[in-house]
Order: C-alpha cells, then structure tokens, then sequence
C-alpha cells in the first residue's frame, strides 16, 4: 500500500522545485520523469482519491472532497488550527497551489466557524516553528494588500496527525 504522506511530500517537493519555471519547461521534466520510470503520461487521479490511513483501525478510505467531513475528522480546536486544516484542504484536495485568506474564511464561514481575525490566524501559523504556512506572494504595497498563502509540508504533516493519519 502507498504510504499519503510519502506522495505528499513528493507532491509538495515537485512543486516547490516546478514552481520556478516556465510552463513549457515544466512540460519538458514531467516528460522526462515519464519517460525515466517507464510510466505512459497519463491525467493523475485528484488528490481525493489517494487512500489515506483512519485513525480507528477501520480500514482504509479516500481522503475527503467534502470539507465538512474532513474539518469533522480533524477536530480543530483553535482559530488557527481551523484556518490550517481549511487551508490544507484547499491545497492537498482541491489542488489549489496558492490561496488567500479570504477564501479560507469563507470556507469556516459556511462551516459556522468563520474567523474573527483570519489575518492574525495566519501570522500565529507563520509565526510557529516549525512554520505551518508560508507567505507566497503579496500584491500591492500597503499593510492590507492581498497576501496569497501555502500551507508547508510540516502544516500538512500537523493536519494529518490531526485526522489521525498513520505517519510512516
């Protein structure tokens, strides 16, 4: 059986190290890696249908696409912890590279725990050490201007531990 968190931080390393480049150089690599392992280029499957571990010894089931569920298996307690797991979410299983704020706090919003400072949530996950989330991009040159986010390999290793994923 394949281990999630291997492929996730295979994931998370291909595309730190894709990133950089073009996209007709990054076609080139992916050819080229194709090629390397033997594999006919194919569409992967999404991110949600990776089987990941239960933390109950009830066998195995896909990672879910319904953020309700996935927040329920996490239980976050704080305002950041809801910010993290929503944001890994957005990342891991709607493969969202970048995201702001204010998508992560709609996303609480409709789950009834929307933030009441959802920037200062995401300073606490920056702030923490390991980081759990990174600063990608801002646009604009004020204190307000619109911040694009990732969550770090150790943020979705901490969200695992929180849905109760097998860590091998």
């Amino acid at each position: 059986m394949v281990n999630t968190m291997d492929e996730i931080q295979a994931l998370q390393a291909l595309s730190d190290i894709l990133d950089g480049l073009p996209p007709d150089a990054v076609a080139r690599v992916l050819k080229w890696a194709a090629d390397k392992h033997k594999i006919a280029p194919t569409v992967a499957p999404p991110v949600h249908s990776f089987i990941a571990p239960t933390n109950a010894g009830q066998g195995d089931r896909p990672l879910s696409a319904d953020l309700p569920l996935y927040f329920n298996d996490a239980q976050p307690r704080t305002s950041p912890e809801k910010a993290l797991v929503v944001a890994a979410w957005l990342q891991a299983v709607q493969g969202s590279s970048d995201f702001d704020s204010g998508s992560v706090n709609r996303e609480l919003k409709n789950l009834g725990h929307q933030s009441t400072n959802i920037t200062r949530d995401f300073d606490d996950l920056i702030a923490r050490k390991p980081k759990m989330v990174v600063q990608t991009r801002k646009s604009g040159s004020t204190k307000q201007a619109r911040k694009l986010y990732r969550v770090t390999h150790e943020g979705l290793v901490e969200v695992a531990r929180m849905r109760g994923e097998r860590q091998a």
